[in-house]
C-alpha cells in the first residue's frame, strides 16, 4: 500500500508562499519514490498548485528516520508524506511509538502485491522449491528485502513460518537502494519486492517471478 499523511493546518493559506514538500522513505527508483512523482504530476496537472514541489528521499530505519523528521513539521502546512502500512506496522514491532494517529490521512494511492523473483539462471523453479530448501536448512537461501521490518520482510518470514522453516535462522538482508541490482549482481539469490519494481527485468528476460502475494497469477 501506498498512503498518503501530512502534517496539515487546517488555516494554511490555500496556495502558500513556500516551496512545498512530499517526503517519503524510499531510494530513488523505489515505489513509494514512483508513488511520489506520479502524486507530483497529478497535483500539477490538475492545477492545485503552481510551485514546484520538492521531492525528499529519506531512507533509513525501514521509514522510522522520515517518520520522525515529519513528526517534527507538525503544523507545517508544506509538507505531504508517503508511506507504506508501515505508519501502523512498525509502531508493533516495536521500532517506534510513533503510529497512524501521530498524523492526517489524506488518501490510499495505490495497493500493490508482493513477489519473489530470482534471476533467470536461478536452479529454483518455484517457490515450493526455495521453501523446502530453507526448511532442511534455513541459512541456505540468501533473501534481499528493501528494509527491516516492512512489507518486503514479512513476505518472506511468513510463507516460511507456514513451510514449517525456522524463521530466525534465515539469512535476510535489508538494501537501501535498488534491489534489483543485488539480484541480478548475484548478491542474493531471492528478492522479495513489489510487481512494478521487478516487471522490467522481468520483461527483459534477465530474471523470473516464482510467486506473487495476489489471490490469482494473473
Amino acid at each position: 500500500d501506498a498512503l498518503v499523511v501530512a502534517i496539515a493546518d487546517p488555516g494554511a493559506e490555500s496556495h502558500p508562499a513556500q516551496l512545498p514538500h512530499g517526503l517519503q522513505h524510499d531510494e530513488a527508483g523505489g515505489g513509494l519514490d514512483a508513488a511520489a512523482r506520479a502524486l507530483d504530476n497529478a497535483i500539477h496537472e490538475a492545477k492545485l498548485i503552481t510551485q514546484p514541489m520538492i521531492i525528499n528521499n529519506m531512507g533509513g530505519a525501514a521509514g522510522d528516520a522520515a517518520k520522525a523528521y515529519v513528526h517534527q513539521k507538525k503544523g507545517d502546512p508544506h509538507v505531504l508524506y508517503l508511506e507504506s502500512n508501515r505508519i501502523y506496522q512498525n509502531k508493533i514491532v516495536g521500532t517506534t511509538q510513533l503510529d497512524f494517529d501521530n498524523f492526517v490521512p489524506l488518501a490510499r494511492l495505490i495497493t500493490e502485491y508482493l513477489v519473489w523473483v530470482v534471476r533467470t539462471d536461478s536452479p529454483q523453479r518455484s517457490a515450493k522449491d526455495i521453501l523446502d530448501q530453507i526448511k532442511a536448512d534455513p541459512a541456505s537461501v540468501a533473501f534481499g528485502v528493501g528494509s527491516m521490518p516492512s512489507n518486503d520482510y514479512f513476505n518472506v518470514v511468513r510463507p516460511a513460518m507456514q513451510h514449517g522453516a525456522d524463521y530466525k535462522k534465515l539469512r535476510i538482508a535489508a538494501f537501501r537502494g535498488n534491489l534489483n541490482i543485488q539480484l541480478l549482481g548475484g548478491h542474493v539469490q531471492v528478492i522479495s519486492t513489489t510487481a512494478s519494481e521487478a516487471m522490467e527485468h522481468v520483461k527483459a528476460g534477465k530474471a523470473r517471478l516464482l510467486a506473487t502475494s495476489a489471490p490469482s497469477p494473473q
